[in-house]
């Protein structure tokens, strides 16, 4: 199923947003409020991921072919979506 692969390709675009997003404030790429935006954006698809992993991980045919792949994404997108609200 072609469609599993999306999870992990949103717990890794949140990890990018997560760590591009204070840099860029101090590389004068945008501003802090921007900053500020895309922080909030990877907290955003950080949470996608993880809930479309557990929606994954209920059909058997993905729980089966991509269970490494859906439960780091899992961890991933959570670990992601922490640090903004912790």
């Amino acid at each position: 199923m072609r469609i599993a692969w999306i999870v992990p390709l949103l717990a890794f675009i949140a990890i990018v947003l997560l760590l591009v997003c204070g840099p860029g404030v101090h590389m004068g790429w945008w501003s802090a409020a921007t900053g500020a935006q895309v922080l909030k954006w990877s907290a955003y698809v950080g949470l996608a991921a993880a809930v479309l992993g557990v929606a994954m991980l209920i059909n058997p045919y993905t729980r089966r072919e991509y269970l490494y792949w859906l439960v780091l994404s899992i961890i991933a997108g959570l670990a992601v979506a922490w640090v903004p609200w912790h």
